[in-house]
């Protein structure tokens, strides 16, 4: 799968970005992690990148992070009743944690 690419339309700061793309951003941190978190590659993998009027990022994940992140992750998917993706979340937590 492709990177996605959030290319902002009237945000000028990334916390604006966030605010306003909070839910593709999680889809997008829990899909990358599922297909990424079983290889044996130790670098960070890309998330995502943001392009705002004054800036492009790029947003990378270390493998030492995936569990902190699935966590945040759960927190948003139960803040919009969304207990299926909890559900993968909390699967993948498993796995990553059979795997270490």
């Amino acid at each position: 799968m492709a990177m996605k690419t959030i290319i902002s339309k009237g945000e000028k700061t990334l916390d604006e970005v966030f605010e306003n793309h909070k839910s593709e951003i999680y889809y997008q941190i829990l899909t990358s992690i599922q297909e990424n978190y079983s290889t044996l590659h130790s670098d960070p993998i890309q998330i995502l990148k943001i392009s705002t009027e004054l800036v492009d990022y790029s947003i990378n994940l270390d493998r030492n992070k995936f569990i902190t992140s699935l966590n945040k992750c759960i927190k948003f998917f139960e803040s919009t009743e969304e207990y299926e993706k909890c559900q993968e979340c909390v699967d993948l937590i498993s796995k990553i944690k059979i795997n270490q």
